[in-house]
């Protein structure tokens, strides 16, 4: 990963991150990982916390924000999130500004950058950052091939689920808006391609297509891939604003 340059770019994405991160009010999401740190930081189990369904390594992130007040870290986070995105998606950045995934996911507070952001570093990190949300990073995961830190992340959900992390209640949540079952033609036809063509940010696009729970914002893993084009990108934004609306209006 190459630290991105000091350009007019970089600097009106940091400008736009930070007034947003500012704008934004917490949300409940980022305050359930924030109690998740402390409470892992206390010697607490954090799979106590109600709604903490995430694997213990993204504690790795929240436990240091735990020593400030989550008010503060809420905005630091949301300015965080909104400028990795940015970056990562490259030049068509201000064009991903539509999309409402991304201002959902840093509005939220939720962990949903972390396999993009998986995108643009070394091999070693790309297992962690991309299984930190598992429904869209798992083949990424995959395809980065590196046995150790598959291993070690193997290790680290078998630890998660002994000590509490459950998922048989996700899938029925009122936060599902999951293509699943009808997706999976689509799903398994990018996973291909980006198998055999070794291409990640095809990987990240075909996993919403084929996994059973899904919230709105886990569609950013669109995103990557419809940096291809602007047609390509008007069709993700199109579709991802369709799920949004669909959720909002669901009884």
């Amino acid at each position: 990963m190459t630290l991105p340059k000091l350009n007019t770019r970089t600097i009106l994405i940091l400008a736009i991150s930070i007034l947003a991160g500012l704008a934004l009010t917490p949300q409940a999401d980022f305050g359930i990982f924030w109690n998740a740190g402390l409470a892992a930081r206390l010697g607490q189990n954090p799979y106590s916390i109600p709604g903490f369904f995430s694997p213990l390594h993204v504690l790795i992130y929240f436990i240091p924000l735990s020593f400030l007040p989550e008010p503060i870290v809420y905005h630091l986070n949301a300015t965080l999130t909104i400028f990795i995105l940015l970056i990562s998606l490259g030049k068509r950045w201000a064009l991903a500004l539509l999309s409402p995934s991304l201002w959902a996911v840093a509005w939220f507070g939720n962990v949903d950058w972390l396999p993009v952001l998986a995108l643009i570093v070394p091999a070693t990190w790309i297992a962690p950052l991309a299984l930190a949300k598992p429904q869209i990073g798992w083949l990424e995961a995959l395809l980065s091939r590196r046995v150790l830190p598959l291993l070690f992340m193997a290790g680290i959900f078998i630890v998660s689920f002994a000590l509490g992390m459950n998922w048989s209640t996700v899938q029925g949540s009122s936060w599902n808006i999951s293509l699943w079952p009808w997706g999976i033609p689509i799903g398994l036809f990018l996973a291909r391609v980006a198998i055999l063509k070794r291409q990640p940010d095809l990987a990240l696009a075909a996993t919403p297509f084929l996994s059973p729970y899904l919230s709105p914002l886990s569609y950013i893993a669109w995103l990557p891939m419809a940096t291809r084009s602007i047609w390509l990108m008007a069709i993700v934004l199109s579709i991802q604003w369709a799920i949004t609306l669909v959720w909002l209006c669901r009884p």
